[in-house]
């Protein structure tokens, strides 16, 4: 103890003081003593000298020692209290140490008083820097709080241990489209699209978290309006002290216009990646020590009799033992972020054969996380190479490329005047400014040490300010003067009564996806010169296979009319001289030829759809549905058909040309549901953000949605025609004609519960 210690003491014999004073000074205690004696001068001190310690004699002549602790627990509830006393029955012992007493000290083992004193004031230290510390913790736990509660780019919110939704931040209500008082309480699969929840992807990533520490997942995901978007999914088990998981945190990431960009940025990359499959390098990718990537030439370098014999193995099983060593150094190396060397290596093949190996290597960062750094190898066999120095310094030349590719975020908090007040890892890494650097001063991202920065700096927290969120990206420059381009937001961040109290930035590097992006440009710059050319070239083959096809399809019928003109006559003159099985077969002559005009006349009909010109304008839908059912009257007769007709709308289309898609599509839903005793037929529509759905459904003999793909395409049939006659030639003209009108087609069905065939047409006029 170094500083001194103000001691109030209660105390009506003299004697006992001195004793009391003794024992302080030989305990090696500093420490100052007031004595009293009544009980005005004890709660005097208590209000205007607040002691540090209380000694106390049970029995006093005012008041006793019982009564003085509940004075001095009602006033300063924290200050040490230890009776000092000849005697003190066990009861009161118990019942005083209930009320609050420290600890109790007999006058006759006046020893003890110094350890006492040294105790309790531990103690009550103790109990200050617990209290600091909660505090603390609960003044840490209310910023996180208000940093998760104000992020708006990521859905953060945490699970039970069931699964459900436990919390829900604005984040998530903006990305999910759902209010926290819609989703408390529900299983977080909702979010998952349909197929997603049916493979029971929520359910498996739950099970793999408390394995894996953090479960990564990409996917895509719906909102409360039925959109799609595409997702990254961040789940971590959380534990109590004992280690028992009671629940998850969950952050997810709209990662829809980034999977687009890779979708793009993988379809021009692919003949590139065909340059790195048949490269004379051999090119290895391995994560956790084993390999997860191999191409050809690596693959042959060592022997392997296919690919999929790399895949898995440990990386170890390919190098030398004189060479592991130093290899195990470079991995360390490598997953320490820092850049290593080209050298020579030895590698063993499959068949213990040694290679002489020129070895580069870098670690590789993905926008969807692995769990083990990622470690490309790219090696050229040099064993005819090593001879000559020459050579070996050009080999290592085309290895002296390196891809470094970081992409990270800094995520830190300012106070409302702009300096920062939280500055995290993400943040050092891009800016290469450490916390001490920042924390209290008003930096800019981009360029911390330019005053112009600063004053635009000043300017977004501005506009953070009057719009509550704002965007902006650029090139900035780190510490070291070094360039990179980065997106950030800022939000404004707000207490309960709407007042600012701070905001949060987030920044992201995305140097290389800006390059890429530059890249595809130009790439698509290209393609597009490519395509119009290629374009006019099959617009001219076209024009010459529709003539081609119109021309075949008109002169198949010349040999159709002689042979249904012969087999008209045989059937008039000769039918009574044929047996049985020859009237049979000149039946069946005659069928088909009938089959073969019809197909005929659907091809025709097919070829003339993409080539007559559309004569748009407004179309009453409902009055096209009572046409094509008046023209199929014949189907009807004898049948009991119970028909529900909602309400359709008027668009702008060709008329003749949707009259046929409501009449193929009507006969169809006759025809397959023929065999039901009482068939039923329905029709109608309901409205999408720029489309009309139209759909008319039956209760007929269904189809297996697994063929629901060959439904549209020509000649594609389902039955068999001795079940249920057609060309199979009606649908695709269906689909034909709804692209023509710049719509979608799809169908739904199940084996004997009926099918429902749904088109497209846009509100919007079509040019």
């Amino acid at each position: 103890m170094k500083n001194e210690i103000r001691i109030l003491m209660l105390e009506d014999e003299a004697r006992d003081v001195t004793l009391a004073n003794r024992a302080l000074k030989e305990g090696d205690i500093p420490f100052s003593l007031k004595r009293v004696v009544t009980r005005s001068a004890f709660l005097n001190e208590l209000q205007k000298n607040t002691p540090d310690l209380i000694i106390s004699d049970h029995a006093l002549p005012d008041f006793d020692g019982s009564a003085a602790l509940q004075l001095a627990r009602e006033k300063s509830p924290d200050i040490p209290f230890i009776f000092f006393t000849s005697s003190l029955g066990e009861e009161n012992i118990l019942d005083n140490l209930k009320m609050g007493a420290s600890d109790y000290v007999l006058k006759h083992r006046i020893n003890d008083l110094a350890p006492a004193v040294r105790r309790v004031l531990r103690e009550k230290e103790e109990r200050i820097r617990r209290k600091q510390a909660e505090a603390a913790l609960r003044k840490s736990e209310e910023q996180l709080r208000a940093l998760i509660e104000n992020v708006t780019d990521y859905a953060i919110y945490m699970l039970d241990i069931e699964g459900r939704v436990a919390s829900w931040n604005a984040g998530a209500e903006r990305m999910k489209g759902y209010q926290a008082e819609e989703v408390i309480g529900k299983p977080f699969s909702v979010f998952f699209s349909g197929e997603d929840a049916e493979s029971r992807i929520p359910e498996s990533l739950l099970r793999r978290s408390p394995i894996e520490g953090t479960t990564k997942h990409q996917g895509w995901c719906v909102r409360k309006d039925g959109t799609r978007f595409c997702a990254s999914w961040s789940i971590t088990p959380v534990r109590d002290g004992s280690g028992k998981i009671n629940g998850f945190s969950t952050v997810t990431r709209d990662v829809t216009e980034q999977a687009k960009a890779e979708e793009a940025l993988q379809k021009s990359e692919e003949r590139y990646r065909l340059l790195v499959e048949f490269s004379p390098c051999g090119v290895l990718v391995h994560s956790g020590g084993r390999v997860i990537f191999s191409n050809s030439t690596a693959a042959k370098m060592l022997g392997a009799k296919d690919l999929q014999q790399m895949l898995g193995r440990s990386i170890r099983d390919f190098i030398h033992p004189d060479c592991w060593a130093a290899v195990e150094k470079r991995i360390e190396s490598l997953h320490a972020g820092k850049i290593v060397p080209f050298l020579e290596e030895i590698w063993v093949g499959f068949d213990g054969r040694p290679v002489d190996v020129m070895v580069g290597a870098t670690p590789l960062v993905f926008e969807k996380d692995f769990e083990n750094p990622v470690i490309q190898v790219i090696a050229l066999d040099i064993s005819e190479l090593k001879r000559s120095e020459e050579d070996l310094r050009k080999s290592e030349e085309r290895f002296r490329l390196a891809v470094e590719s970081v992409k990270d975020y800094a995520i830190y908090m300012l106070d409302k005047d702009g300096r920062v007040t939280s500055w995290n890892e993400g943040a050092e890494r891009i800016t290469g400014l450490g916390a001490d650097e920042v924390l209290s001063k008003v930096v800019n991202h981009c360029e911390p040490d330019n005053k112009k920065a600063k004053k635009e700096a000043a300017k977004e927290l501005e506009r953070a300010a009057m719009e509550g969120r704002i965007q902006n990206e650029g090139w900035c420059q780190r510490k070291d003067g070094s360039s990179y381009y980065a997106i950030w937001t800022v939000t404004a961040v707000k207490d309960a009564a709407d007042t600012i109290t701070g905001f949060l930035k987030v920044a992201r590097d995305v140097t290389e996806r800006k390059q890429h992006e530059e890249q595809v440009a130009r790439w698509n710059t290209e393609l597009e010169q490519r395509v119009a050319e290629r374009t006019a070239q099959l617009e001219a083959a076209n024009k010459e296979l529709e003539a081609f096809s119109y021309s075949v399809s008109h002169d198949l019928r010349a040999p159709l009319r002689h042979i249904d003109g012969f087999v008209d006559i045989l059937q008039t003159t000769a039918l009574e001289k044929l047996d049985e099985e020859s009237r049979q077969h000149l039946q069946t002559i005659a069928d088909s030829a009938k089959q073969m005009a019809k197909l005929i006349d659907d091809l025709l009909g097919f070829s003339r759809m993409s080539r007559v010109k559309m004569n748009k304008r407004q179309v009453n839908l409902a009055t096209l549905v009572q046409d094509a059912a008046r023209h199929l009257q014949g189907d009807m007769k004898g049948r009991a058909i119970e028909w529900a007709i909602g309400d359709l709308p008027t668009v702008e289309g060709d008329p003749e040309m949707l009259r046929q898609v409501f009449m193929n599509l009507i006969d169809n839903a006759l025809k397959y549901s023929r065999n039901q005793k009482k068939a039923r037929v329905e029709i109608g529509s309901f409205p999408e953000e720029d489309d009309n759905v139209v759909f008319v459904r039956d209760n007929g003999v269904g189809f297996d949605m697994r063929y629901a793909d060959k439904l549209f395409g020509v000649f594609q049939r389902l039955h068999r025609a001795a079940e249920f006659e057609g060309t199979g030639v009606g649908l695709a003209n269906v689909r034909r004609i709804i692209h023509r009108h710049g719509g979608r087609t799809w169908a739904e069905g199940e084996i004997n519960a009926g099918a429902t065939f749904y088109f497209t047409l846009p509100k919007k006029v079509i040019e």
